[in-house]
């Protein structure tokens, strides 16, 4: 098997009917005419997982090889993850699922599409299967809305559910990785998300994944209609069950045009603030200024790294302001939407806004919209009905 034809491998862990579930998605994928190897990867603890090593053993794959393996000691979510991604050493790509995920029919094809065309792309640290509807924010999840600048994927500095790796990028990784892939090295670096730093290192692939990323300039990239779903089922990252990561699925066979990383529009840092370079090419009053992006105020003030910053905090000086209301909140930028809601600023003197107006102006009004009282009436009248 080439890299043209990606092997699949799924890590499973103690949850057999998420297991099921995935599994029968992947057999009911739409592949080309020729055998699709399948390898499953099962972590072990103390033979918890006998149950899913049955199903895996009996699951009949009639898409070409299955084999099956057995760990003998618990290797734990990072080095599980990093043993499945070693598989591009022997196959040249894979796809890498896990047992919450449920595949479109076209998510092979979607695959085989992106590898062709990034395949020598230096820029790229592995191709995703889901799209992004949220961020990964250290205080609130705002929803993520990449600006559509006519291709069909964007560029982001995170990690994916469902994701394409090939030999070249995994060995990048993997170097870094035995350097690097250190927890207390990884929080001690001021550019990384404090969120990303939350992460506890044993228990989070991602954690690592994402600073490599940051480190050396990369990122992944990532398609505007989901080929994969998550289930977000209670396992070792997840303590309740969640629709947060179900995003629909695509439902037929689609041809994607896709862009490379200097000539997209979409392009966004760890933190999911979009690029500098990409609203000073879209709104040219912005090109005089060496800025950073904060619109989501997730980074720190002392560790952004010019003098002015892009932000919903008013400064001391503020060089340009701009209204809250269109929608993703870039677009008031890149449009010159009058008001006092988004300012550039020196970063110096910035002052915090009250957590009053971020409750109204976040919450009620521009990124959710609250239930109105007559909305939450009907819902009480409804649950007291059922009661009774």
């Amino acid at each position: 098997m080439t890299a043209d034809f990606p092997t699949l491998v799924l890590a499973l862990y103690n949850r057999k009917e998420p297991s099921l579930r995935c599994l029968d998605s992947l057999s009911a994928a739409i592949y080309p005419n020729r055998d699709i190897r399948l390898i499953i990867s099962i972590d072990n603890d103390e033979d918890k997982n006998r149950d899913v090593l049955e199903l895996a053993e009996k699951y009949h794959w009639k898409h070409g090889e299955k084999e099956v393996i057995y760990h003998k000691k618990k290797l734990g979510v990072r080095d599980h993850f990093n043993f499945c991604g070693d598989f591009t050493g022997k196959y040249g790509s894979v796809i890498f699922m896990e047992d919450d995920l449920f595949v479109s029919r076209y998510f092979y094809d979607y695959a085989l599409q992106a590898l062709e065309f990034y395949k020598n792309d230096e820029n790229v640290a592995g191709i995703s299967l889901f799209n992004k509807t949220r961020i990964e924010g250290w205080k609130k999840m705002f929803p993520f809305t990449p600006l559509d600048d006519g291709r069909d994927n964007y560029f982001l500095q995170q990690a994916s559910s469902g994701q394409v790796w090939t030999d070249s990028v995994w060995k990048e990784y993997k170097k870094w990785f035995a350097v690097y892939g250190n927890e207390d090295y990884v929080n001690s670096l001021p550019q990384i998300p404090y969120t990303v730093k939350s992460w506890p290192g044993d228990r989070s692939w991602k954690k690592f994944y994402i600073t490599f990323m940051i480190l050396n300039n990369k990122y992944y990239v990532f398609p505007r209609i989901s080929l994969v779903t998550n289930f977000d089922d209670v396992g070792t990252n997840s303590k309740t069950n969640s629709l947060y990561h179900q995003n629909p699925l695509l439902i037929d066979k689609k041809k994607f045009t896709f862009s490379s990383i200097n000539d997209s529009l979409s392009v966004y840092d760890s933190y999911f603030e979009i690029l500098p370079r990409i609203l000073k090419s879209l709104n040219p009053e912005l090109s005089e200024f060496d800025f950073e992006v904060n619109l989501y105020g997730d980074k720190k003030t002392e560790e952004i790294g010019t003098d002015i910053v892009l932000s919903r905090m008013r400064g001391a000086k503020n060089l340009k302001q701009f209204n809250l209301v269109m929608k993703p909140h870039e677009m008031n930028i890149i449009f010159n939407t009058p008001g006092n809601k988004i300012f550039l600023s020196y970063k110096e003197g910035l002052r915090k806004n009250r957590e009053a107006d971020i409750f109204v102006d976040d919450f009620v009004y521009y990124y959710r919209r609250l239930l109105s009282l007559k909305e939450m009436g009907m819902i009480l009248f409804h649950k007291v009905k059922r009661k009774f």
